[in-house]
């Protein structure tokens, strides 16, 4: 038997309960990749004659990949590196943002000069450029979970109680079976899909509000679904917690009842 399938069988069997507890935010997820789509088809045809534009589109379907790539990730119960791929996100938008206003950095990366986070940021503080608003994710995803920190590791490190309070821990290799933990991790990252999609295609190169007037009608709904979703989640959390609380409190009081009969 081979440990390294059954983590792999585990996972299509987590995508496929996972795809049917989240329908909602699967469907809500391919609007938002279609809506993302339907602009970058209306871009590419006019930069087809741009050559310059190339660097742009690279930049963008990496983007797209990365969003797709996390969702995927989610979906197979791995968060943590779900949400180091949305970081990249964040420096392809940094990428962007500078190559738009300074023409000879995007010829400098075209030819294989390679910018790391600092530089492009630092490029970006000396032109007077204003980093996108997504920069302000940067460093919390990066302290949780680019690096191997204590939460970054903690969705695969289990402490089971026993009905004796004794404590054991378990570690998982490959997805992680935990509804509520992957139901937060994919509203950030549906989250991330509409925050770029704005960016990108609402705040970068807007689309004329005439004549595609329906594609901002389509963002704008699938942001308000996104809005009722993450309330309801909010609803949620509160009941886990009490959930939780009332668990652990039941733990104790039976442990403290064995002492005194002891």
């Amino acid at each position: 038997m081979s440990m390294y399938k059954d983590i792999l069988n585990f996972e299509d069997a987590l995508s496929a309960k996972y795809k049917q507890v989240f329908v909602e935010e699967c469907e809500l997820a391919c609007e938002l990749f279609d809506v993302f789509d339907e602009a970058n088809r209306i871009h590419l045809e006019r930069w087809e004659l741009e050559p310059e534009r190339r660097a742009t589109g690279e930049l963008i379907n990496r983007t797209f990949n990365d969003l797709h790539a996390s969702l995927k990730l989610i979906l197979e119960g791995l968060p943590a590196q779900a949400l180091a791929l949305l970081r990249d996100t964040i420096e392809c938008a940094n990428h962007i943002k500078l190559f738009e206003e300074d023409s000879e950095s995007r010829e400098q990366w075209r030819k294989g000069k390679v910018f790391f986070p600092r530089d492009i940021q630092s490029k970006m503080k000396n032109l007077g450029i204003v980093p996108p608003q997504l920069n302000e994710d940067y460093k919390p995803l990066s302290r949780a979970y680019l690096h191997p920190s204590k939460i970054g590791v903690a969705s695969h490190t289990v402490v089971y109680y026993s009905p004796e309070g004794v404590q054991s821990v378990q570690f998982l290799y490959g997805g992680a079976d935990d509804v509520y933990l992957m139901r937060s991790t994919i509203l950030l990252a549906l989250g991330f899909i509409y925050k770029v999609t704005w960016f990108i295609w609402g705040d970068m190169y807007p689309l004329d509000k005439d004549t595609h007037s329906q594609w901002y009608e389509r963002l704008t709904k699938a942001g308000n679904r996104m809005l009722l979703l993450q309330n309801k989640f909010k609803q949620e959390q509160l009941n886990y917690h009490i959930e939780q609380y009332t668990t652990v409190r039941k733990i104790l009081d039976d442990h403290l009842r064995l002492l005194r009969n002891d």
